[in-house]
C-alpha cells in the first residue's frame, strides 16, 4: 500500500496554521497588514498573529476597515506558528514591499 506524500516541515496541516490579516490600503494601494492594536501597517513584522480560533475577531476588523474605506481585499495568510513568516510565495513577496517605486518614473503625458 502506498504511503502518502509527506508534508514539508515548513507547512502545518490545514486548520492549524496561525494566521495574519494583508489587505491594500484603498489611499495608495501599498500592502497593510492588521497589528494588535487594530490599526494597519505597511511592515509585515508588525502584523498580528491570530491563532485558529482567533481568526474569527481579525477577520470582523478587517471587514470593518473595509465598509469605512481604509482598505480593500482583506484576507487571512497562513504564517508559520512563532515566527509569523508567510508560508506562500505570493505572501512573503507582498511582506518584503513594492518590487518597483512608481514614484521614480516619469510621469506619462498622452499626446491628444
Amino acid at each position: 500500500m502506498a504511503r502518502p506524500p509527506a508534508r514539508s516541515a515548513t507547512i502545518p496541516p490545514p486548520g492549524t496554521a496561525a494566521v495574519i490579516l494583508t489587505a491594500n490600503r484603498l489611499r495608495d494601494g501599498r500592502v497593510v497588514w492588521l497589528t494588535a492594536k487594530g490599526s494597519w501597517s505597511e511592515a509585515c513584522c508588525q502584523a498580528r498573529i491570530f491563532g485558529s480560533e482567533e481568526v474569527a475577531v481579525g477577520l470582523a476588523a478587517a471587514t470593518d476597515a473595509e465598509r469605512t474605506q481604509h482598505v480593500v481585499g482583506a484576507y487571512p495568510v497562513d504564517v508559520a506558528p512563532g515566527t509569523g513568516h508567510p508560508l506562500r510565495l505570493r505572501e512573503r513577496l507582498r511582506a518584503k514591499g513594492p518590487s518597483i517605486e512608481a514614484e521614480h518614473w516619469p510621469a506619462i503625458s498622452v499626446a491628444s
